[in-house]
């Protein structure tokens, strides 16, 4: 029984289901979580629209309902909204019971407010085999730890390295758990000098609008 216990809600459960996680985008997919912040987000899809970009955004549901213009301006602005739960849940803290909850919670307070998420990226990382199954859920092939940005110089770096098609880029336009404030603001001013590198160098950004009708 505990050995049960621990493949369906404990860490095993998260590693089987990352491994089944195998769609995978053309080109490169920009894709960002902790939104929407009005500090933020708005400059960000100023960014993206200069550049002609489509991306996920995956919002908390607390965010929507405090700024549900921005959430509809992200739709507006042709990119998909998904879901990344009512708040931050950390799952490897909470109780399967509190991620389902914090799951169907977050889904009705987009709901709330016209937008019906179809997609699902668990705080952390964090899932287990027995929550809702409601949604898709995505998780991430690039994490850059933007939340703390020590050198700008250095992320740019990053980005250049990891840019190859088929990769997911996790970024973040809203600030919680261990992100530190206007890290965000780093984040938009180094993305543009390599928005500026990936079309100088033709990459291919996948259109976050048709995941995951584009996949590989």
């Amino acid at each position: 029984m505990l050995l049960i216990s621990w493949s369906v809600y404990g860490p095993l459960a998260t590693l089987i289901d990352r491994r089944r996680f195998r769609e995978r985008p053309r080109g490169i997919l920009l894709t960002f979580d902790d939104g929407p912040d009005p500090r933020y987000t708005p400059p960000l899809l100023d960014l993206l629209d200069e550049f002609d970009v489509r991306a996920i955004f995956f919002v908390l549901g607390y965010k929507v309902r405090r700024h549900p213009e921005i959430a509809r301006d992200i739709i507006a602005g042709g990119h998909q909204v998904a879901l990344h739960g009512a708040r931050h849940l950390n799952g490897w803290w909470a109780t399967p019971k509190q991620v389902r909850q914090n799951i169907r919670l977050g889904r009705r307070q987009l709901q709330k407010v016209g937008i019906d998420p179809g997609l699902y990226r668990p705080p952390y990382g964090r899932t287990n085999l027995a929550e809702d199954k409601t949604h898709q859920k995505m998780y991430w092939t690039k994490l850059f730890h933007d939340w703390d940005i020590r050198s700008p110089k250095r992320l740019l770096k990053q980005l250049k390295a990891g840019s190859r098609p088929g990769e997911i880029f996790l970024l973040h336009d809203g600030t919680e758990g261990r992100a530190k404030p206007d890290m965000p603001l780093v984040m938009i001013g180094v993305l543009r000098q390599w928005l500026t590198w990936a079309r100088e160098n033709n990459l291919i950004l996948s259109d976050g609008r048709r995941w995951p009708d584009e996949t590989t």
